[in-house]
């Protein structure tokens, strides 16, 4: 329910029963939000959470697939003339940089565990998208990813990545990061540093409801009831039915276990579960007045916008 105070618009939110008031908190004209579509991690849902977001904040937003692909018949990423929201698999941590000055751009992407993710992704690209490098086994397929992306591995001198493995890199420049640390051979160091960076804000797949919630809490929204977020995947179901042995399973997260993934998710869900764990903390004691979170200091502290002078990496 809208409710209107002066010059404040507010909106009730419930939390497990417990209500409160939240105060909007729209982009400002120099603030921008840059979400990552990660594949097979609930994005397509999200497509239309931040399409939500975009219409209660009165804000533009623009979507990138496939170089120059749009969405939903939305308008297309303008580098040039950006959108306050942008979002979709070209849409990545580097985004919008070098960043001019005055600008403050928050980052955000939503991951899922990594064997659940290899073989979701493994059944869609296998019998939605036809892709012909899926037609072989779940192992074969993704042994096949991690050799087009060398440079996730745990030891490498290479930066060349390609593939679905890419989104994993989140537009980390390889070349860059690693000069900086030659004594050091595990390059899961920079992703992990560059992942958690605070520009990042990193929700969880298997956290999907109290990802929205943050998230929304994050601009000072009311979230919509979980009910409404289940999506349906390309067969009209809720879930893929099939039957895939326990040492195909062991052999999955092996090749997994070979690169930084286990690293980046792992790094990803703490840090989740530490911002939502004091997000929640700051919003649920207020059942009396409203959860201010969006325009509070700890808000700034849970997910600090890049500028111009930001360092992603040290």
């Amino acid at each position: 329910k809208l409710l209107k105070k002066k010059s404040e618009k507010m909106v009730l939110l419930r939390l497990s029963g417990i209500a409160c008031l939240a105060t909007a908190a729209p982009l400002t004209s120099n603030e921008y939000l840059m979400f990552l579509h990660f594949p097979k991690s609930g994005g397509t849902t999200m497509r239309t959470v931040l399409d939500d977001i975009s219409k209660k904040l009165n804000t533009t937003f623009q979507v990138q697939y496939g170089g120059n692909q749009t969405r939903d018949g939305l308008p297309l990423f303008d580098r040039l003339h950006p959108g306050h929201i942008a979002y979709g698999h070209d849409i990545y941590f580097d985004s919008l940089q070098p960043i001019t000055p005055g600008r403050s751009i928050y980052y955000a992407t939503m991951v899922r565990s990594p064997v659940a993710w290899a073989l979701s992704l493994h059944l869609y690209l296998r019998d939605i998208m036809h892709y012909p490098e899926a037609k072989v086994g779940i192992v074969n397929f993704l042994r096949g990813q991690v050799d087009k992306c060398p440079a996730l591995a745990r030891q490498t001198n290479t930066t060349r990545c390609s593939g679905q493995m890419a989104f994993w890199t989140a537009g980390l420049d390889i070349g860059l990061a690693r000069p900086r640390r030659q004594d050091v051979p595990d390059t899961c160091q920079y992703f992990r540093a560059f992942w958690t960076h605070p520009s990042h804000l990193l929700l969880i797949n298997e956290r999907y409801d109290d990802s929205i919630w943050l998230l929304y809490q994050m601009f000072g929204l009311d979230a919509p009831a979980p009910a409404s977020t289940i999506k349906l995947n390309a067969r009209g179901r809720k879930v893929y039915e099939e039957t895939i042995a326990l040492h195909e399973v062991s052999s999955l997260a092996t090749t997994i276990s070979e690169t930084c993934i286990p690293d980046i998710y792992d790094a990803a869900r703490e840090r989740f579960e530490h911002i939502h764990r004091l997000a929640w903390n700051y919003c649920a004691p207020n059942t009396d007045a409203k959860c201010s979170l969006a325009g509070s200091k700890l808000r700034r502290e849970l997910w600090t916008p890049a500028t111009a002078e930001t360092i992603f990496i040290r």
